[in-house]
């Protein structure tokens, strides 16, 4: 006969594991209220401020190296980010109360989305820019 082993779904903290479940129960919540991304996909900021950095590009994993001198341009968003960054900029849309734009709100980080960030902002990659995220979304230029 074959000793039973013992399953092991994960290896998440329960913390992780409760913020995750909460965060989908908020998405959730926000999409049936209508309170998720706007249909027409428009500009707009989920934590408004200015802030100077680097862009770097992230389409995927987060590199080691980032940090608080990096503003991050996102193809699509993280789920967390481990370390403060000066802004975050998303060219595809995110809940408003997500994980991600709650502790950058928390942390005092801007953040926003425009649809066509990536092709407009990325030849800045590397550069040294100032980030400005107001009611009509994100605003880059060169620092």
């Amino acid at each position: 006969m074959v000793a039973a082993t013992p399953l092991v779904f994960s290896t998440v903290s329960a913390p992780a594991l409760a913020l995750a479940a909460l965060a989908v129960i908020v998405s959730a919540a926000q999409a049936a209220r209508g309170l998720g991304p706007p249909p027409s996909q428009a500009a707009q900021s989920y934590h408004q401020g200015t802030s100077m950095g680097y862009l770097r590009l992230i389409d995927g994993d987060l590199p080691p190296e980032t940090g608080p001198e990096d503003l991050l341009l996102m193809k699509t968003a993280l789920w967390d980010l481990d370390r403060p960054v000066a802004g975050l900029i998303f060219s595809e849309p995110t809940a408003e109360f997500s994980h991600l734009n709650v502790r950058s709100s928390a942390r005092g980080t801007p953040s926003c989305f425009a649809p066509d960030a990536w092709s407009r902002f990325a030849p800045l990659e590397g550069q040294p820019v100032q980030l400005s995220c107001g009611p009509n979304g994100p605003n880059l230029s060169p620092a």
